[in-house]
């Protein structure tokens, strides 16, 4: 957690920026609760932070007041070896069996799990619980396959994030998903120094009860400011009567409910700008990554099947997407759009192509020789021992189009894929849906599998209607 990531920072900077970003979007008085678990060689005991209500109190105890880099989050600091059993076990005894409420466990790891109690150890015990993961780092450091499984197991999703953007991102995504309808969407951009502000960008709300917009971007030195227009050009900002915003180091967000003066459907737009310093010689400007994520409540869900087994190479695959409202039906005009971004070489080419060296440490962590062997072929180019492809694929919700195999048009959509899990590692799916006659808007969603290596010829099933 101390290395230095593509942001310039270090990963626990970022962990501790992604972690306090999540809550403060919990909204406060909601009837949520949260709590804190942190884990290397064993889990906090007693825990960091009892669950307890979401309110003003709890969030300043976890991250303190603006910029909210302090609190029990902001101290957290890197070191020991790594329990995930550990760390889930805890959390699971801050759970109580309680079948009136969803209970949810979001997992972050940066590291592969080399100390007992381990995930299997605990695994019966997450019976109820949804668990999501985010996973940061790259085949080197994370054991993509064992949290793919994990979340499968437990109807939740896992994602994989590169870099410290890329991060908060998947924590902003968990908010939506976990607590409201989910991402209408989240493009990632880049304003360079010498332009003061990006393009507005649209987006359309067709019903929504909420919209939160929020805007993430990769460097502490740089801050960046936004607004949102209404569909008829009414400037919204923080401190707008009936809105709720809060800014930190490298994150901000605008929570707006509708209707907002009498307005919700049509067009709205996000517009960003680079914040310029105060005094006679403000910090000069700099090129900025940023991406804009908008979460919204009420209207339909999208969600995906989920596969109970390990995934290998040659399977075949069907990635089931539906979209339905949660009081049951589902939107007009539905067409879901798919992209698949993977890995282009195996890493076991890559291992067989250098020598495998000996096991080492990372802080204390122990590392297994094939991960301490990835990690040094990435210090010595420079860059990640894979590179990543993205394909593109249209959904079908008809039987006759190899898409379901429903005898008739509905809110599930898929595509069989024989060859896509062509070489081992993380498969980053990314599904759209597009919906709405008339009014005419969107949902996203992302999830990550990991395909171990196995037997095409043993792995692939007959049929054409695989589920994940």
């Amino acid at each position: 957690m101390s290395n230095t990531t593509s942001t310039g920072r270090t990963k626990i900077q970022d962990a501790r920026d992604a972690a306090s970003l999540f809550t403060q979007l919990i909204q406060s008085g909601s009837g949520n609760r949260l709590g804190l678990v942190s884990f290397s060689t064993s889990a906090s005991s007693p825990v960091d932070f009892a669950l307890s209500d979401v309110n003003a109190a709890s969030k300043n105890t976890l991250v303190g007041g603006s910029p909210f880099t302090g609190g029990l989050i902001g101290g957290l600091t890197p070191g020991g070896s790594t329990s995930i059993g550990d760390g889930l076990s805890k959390a699971v005894g801050q759970l109580p069996a309680d079948p009136t409420n969803v209970r949810s466990i979001l997992l972050f790891t940066d590291g592969l799990q080399n100390t007992a109690p381990f995930i299997a150890d605990v695994d019966a015990s997450l019976s109820g619980i949804v668990v999501n993961a985010i996973g940061l780092g790259t085949e080197a450091n994370l054991d993509g396959s064992l949290l793919t499984i994990l979340c499968e197991n437990h109807q939740g999703l896992y994602t994989r994030a590169d870099d410290g953007l890329a991060l908060k991102k998947y924590f902003a995504l968990a908010f939506g998903n976990i607590f409201e309808a989910g991402a209408l969407l989240d493009p990632e951009f880049f304003l360079p120094a010498g332009q003061s502000s990006a393009p507005p960008l649209p987006f359309t709300v067709c019903g929504e009860e909420t919209v939160t917009v929020v805007v993430v971007w990769d460097r502490a030195d740089s801050t960046l400011i936004f607004d949102v227009r209404t569909p008829l050009g009414t400037p919204i900002s923080a401190g707008s009567p009936g809105t709720e915003s809060a800014l930190g180091e490298t994150w901000s967000f605008l929570r707006i409910p509708l209707p907002i003066d009498g307005e919700r459907d049509g067009i709205w737009k996000v517009e960003v700008a680079h914040a310029r310093g105060t005094g006679e010689f403000p910090p000069p400007l700099v090129d900025t990554r940023y991406f804009v994520n908008v979460v919204v409540s009420g209207g339909p869900i999208l969600q995906r099947t989920r596969r109970s087994r390990p995934t290998y190479t040659g399977d075949l695959i069907n990635p089931l997407i539906s979209v339905t409202y949660p009081i049951g039906g589902f939107p007009d005009s539905v067409e879901v759009s798919l992209e698949v971004t993977h890995p282009n070489v195996s890493v076991g080419n890559v291992l067989s192509q250098n020598r495998l060296g000996a096991a080492g440490s990372d802080d204390g962590d122990a590392v297994p020789a094939r991960q301490a062997t990835l990690t040094q072929l990435e210090a010595t180019t420079g860059a990640p021992v894979v590179q990543y492809i993205t394909e593109r694929f249209a959904l079908s919700d008809r039987a006759d189009d190899g898409g379901t195999g429903m005898f008739e048009g509905g809110s599930v959509f898929g595509l069989p894929m024989a060859d896509l899990f062509k070489v081992e590692g993380n498969y980053t799916f990314h599904a759209t849906a597009t919906y709405g006659i008339g009014c005419t808007t969107t949902r996203e969603l992302f999830w990550t599998l990991h395909a171990s290596i196995g037997d095409r010829k043993s792995t692939r099933l007959n049929s054409s209607h695989i589920t994940i």
